[in-house]
């Protein structure tokens, strides 16, 4: 029989649900839980938020009293700890008597998520000792050393018939597989060179031997220096706790351990709460060498050295703080995040072409606009993950949409889209256009418009004052005696039905954005999310993740709910499950 027991279940995008998953199988009793195994259904669940299909983690006990296997499953981010849950697994079996199960006959492991569990199964159909299953993989990484090119490779076997044994190579947080194939007669010359590479075995990795009997955690990723990383991490943070003893983090063990454990979304939950503490001991030694190290680890990106010899030594604990509120992929391992510098910028910007985040110095003296700034640049790089998705929404939802302002063409089309031609002879547009490049294509990088001369004779249509596309560029020129940048006008823009018009003097665009778009710009109080489509998403981050409930009330729900899918529920976390509890009585 099984026992299955209702846990609370929380989705990567944060909703949470009830589903019904094991504590217990006993597959003797009901065959079927191990056919749904194989098949990748057991523990899958929809998750009514986000109507996305996912495996949840879930610890429980697995046996096969005919194969007379028994096996631990484990949360995949357990790994680390499988020599304490073999050692306790192995004195849990000791207790199974002897005419239930003869030890002689017994497989005993601990496995570490589904995918494991259910290799352990194809291996049992297929014949085959799981130790044998990973000399084969030691054999495909040799004939293929390729897939050692890239870290944190995972092989594992996926399907097997008579004729072949069919693995799948993988990376971590990388959707792309591949297939390889070892036909039997392959694997039966392996099986007669075992005795040959179980010496090996023992002799490279005598440590982590695959064949010592009382070692129930059998996978090749064990002679990966990481496990034990993880592990040494671990009892290093419970020593930092428990306060007892001094710690130096500046120690070559330390650094050891830095240096092979994963970084960013590929560090498990355990691990980011444990590099959590050291970041805290180091700002308190301040040891700003270790403090930037392990930010660069948590966070999977790069502090400059400047940092380490910024004055203000709150600044690097106040973007820890700042980067895990926000949505975990949005930081760990974002590619267009490259390094986060200060003090070489004319202000602080995001910039593409390098993926380099740079602040100035001046915005880290302001410490009510340092999160905001950070988060507002954050927001820019995210945009570029997701380039084409966001963009397709910021035109799409928000009607923004951008003529450029060199282009004779361009300008024709958005004098069209506001209605502004009328009657106006083609000789007249021509100037127009002239006029147009030069008061806005003509001044990239600039605040304001080129001073205009009015064009002859007195009666030509630029020179009127409902003329649009006059009115449209006089509307965005901004107010100079007030010292205004030209966006700060936004409210007043030149309108047609529902759009506004305006001109971008800074990229040398021409602008046109619906109404309702610019009414929640006046909403986020920050004029500057109404200087650019890019702007505008990365304004509306640094608002939406400000961490106050009342700002997400601003926003509609439609673009809570985009937000949601799109910039969080990409996120990395598998679903993780808690106990129901039961009511009072």
């Amino acid at each position: 029989m099984a026992a299955f027991l209702p846990h609370i279940v929380t989705c990567s995008c944060g909703g949470t649900f009830v589903a019904s998953l094991a504590e217990s199988i006993n597959v003797g009793r009901l065959p079927k839980v191990r056919d749904d195994i194989l098949a990748g259904k057991l523990h899958r669940a929809l998750c009514p938020t986000c109507g996305v299909s996912s495996t949840i983690e879930k610890s429980f006990l697995y046996t096969d009293p005919v194969r007379c296997a028994f096996y631990r499953v484990e949360p995949r981010d357990q790994r680390h700890r499988w020599a304490a849950a073999s050692l306790d697994f192995g004195e849990t079996i000791k207790k199974v008597p002897e005419a239930w199960a003869p030890t002689s006959r017994r497989t005993v492991r601990v496995v570490y998520g589904m995918d494991e569990l259910r290799e352990k199964l194809l291996a049992e159909d297929a014949g085959i000792d799981d130790r044998i299953v990973e000399l084969i993989k030691v054999f495909l990484t040799h004939e293929h050393p390729v897939l050692l090119g890239r870290p944190r490779l995972r092989l594992r076997l996926d399907a097997q018939t008579t004729e072949e044994l069919v693995f799948v190579a993988a990376y971590e947080h990388d959707s792309r597989r591949f297939a390889l194939r070892v036909q039997r007669d392959a694997v039966d010359e392996i099986v007669k060179r075992s005795g040959s590479m179980q010496s090996w075995v023992s002799k490279a990795h005598k440590k982590e031997d695959l064949f010592v009997p009382d070692v129930h955690w059998v996978n090749m990723w064990k002679w990966s220096p990481q496990p034990r990383a993880l592990a040494e991490l671990e009892e290093l943070a419970k020593t930092v706790h428990e306060g007892k003893v001094f710690v130096d983090l500046r120690t070559d063990k330390v650094r050891w351990i830095l240096e092979h454990i994963p970084r960013g979304s590929h560090l498990p939950g355990p691990a980011k709460k444990a590099l959590t503490l050291l970041f805290k001991l180091s700002q308190r030694k301040q040891w700003q060498e270790v403090e930037r190290q392990i930010f660069n680890i948590r966070f999977d990106t790069t502090l400059t050295s400047d940092w380490t010899v910024n004055r203000n030594r709150k600044d690097v604990p106040t973007l820890w703080q700042l980067f895990e509120h926000l949505p975990s992929n949005n930081i760990e391992g974002n590619a267009k995040i490259h390094e986060i510098e200060t003090g070489r910028a004319d202000g602080s910007n995001y910039d593409p072409s390098s993926r380099d985040i740079f602040l100035d110095a001046s915005d880290l003296k302001d410490k009510r606009e340092f999160p905001y700034t950070v988060r507002h640049e954050v927001g820019h790089a995210v945009h570029e993950t997701r380039k084409k998705v966001v963009d397709d929404w910021l035109s799409e939802h928000f009607h923004w949409k951008l003529f450029d302002a060199t282009n004779r063409d361009a300008i024709n089309a958005w004098v069209e889209a506001m209605q502004g031609w009328g009657k106006t002879s083609p000789a007249h547009r021509r100037d127009v256009i002239t006029q147009l490049k030069l008061a806005v294509g003509s001044r990239t990088g600039e605040w304001t418009p080129a001073p205009m001369t009015p064009l002859a004779p007195r009666d030509h249509p630029w020179n009127q004052a409902d003329f649009a596309p006059r009115r449209a560029l006089d509307l965005s020129s901004g107010n100079p005696r007030q010292a205004r940048h030209w966006y700060d006008d936004f409210r007043t823009w030149h309108r047609v039905g529902r759009k506004r018009f305006a001109c971008n003097f800074y990229y040398a665009q021409l602008m046109v954005v619906s109404v309702d778009t610019l009414g929640l710009v006046a909403k986020m109080d920050r004029s500057y999310a109404s200087m650019s489509p890019s702007e505008f998403f990365a304004e509306m981050y640094a608002k939406y993740y400000d961490g106050k409930r009342e700002t997400r009330r601003i926003f509609p729900p439609e673009i809570q709910e985009w937000f949601r899918i799109y910039v969080e529920e990409q996120g990395t976390a598998p679903a993780s499950a808690r106990p129901v509890k039961s009511p009072a009585r």
